[in-house]
């Protein structure tokens, strides 16, 4: 059965700040580089079609970056990822419209209504016109959130 999805010897770093130890703590043992942060280090794995997939660790070993390379929300330091066989990195339009991805935590925009932040992320994925005006109201009405549409995400519970 084919590759879903493809990550080989993934890397991603960021600037090491006095802050991390404090967070991090002593039960993760991370790499500190140069003063470099490796969250991500040297991470390969393949999913295939229809399997079940779960990336399991502690907080902070990297799997929301992990994910966040895979659906082309932010660029390796080195690597290849491939979702269904197209190159997430150089085709990261195409990838985009392969994935549905929404991490926990609070990712909609608080200011901006229900709907203004449903439309945002349509764009995102490139959705226009009525297209994504239909696409929208779907998703409201499938959720039955007609009256909380209007609503400011914050204000939502």
């Amino acid at each position: 059965m084919a590759n879903a999805i493809e990550v080989k010897n993934l890397f991603k770093s960021f600037k090491a700040d006095s802050g991390h130890d404090s967070v991090i703590g002593k039960a993760v043992d991370f790499v500190l580089s140069k003063q470099r942060f490796f969250a991500v280090n040297n991470v390969s794995f393949n999913v295939r079609r229809g399997e079940i997939f779960s990336l399991l660790g502690l907080n902070g070993a990297g799997k929301t970056v992990t994910l966040s390379i895979i659906a082309t929300l932010m660029l390796p330091d080195k690597g290849k990822v491939k979702v269904n066989g197209i190159n997430a990195l150089t085709n990261p339009d195409k990838v985009r419209k392969q994935l549905n991805v929404m991490f926990a935590g609070k990712l909609m925009y608080p200011k901006l209504t229900l709907k203004e932040n449903l439309e945002f992320f349509a764009k995102m994925y490139g959705l226009k016109g009525k297209h994504l005006s239909k696409r929208v109201n779907d998703l409201i009405n499938e959720m039955d959130l007609e009256k909380k549409s209007n609503t400011k995400f914050e204000d939502l519970s």
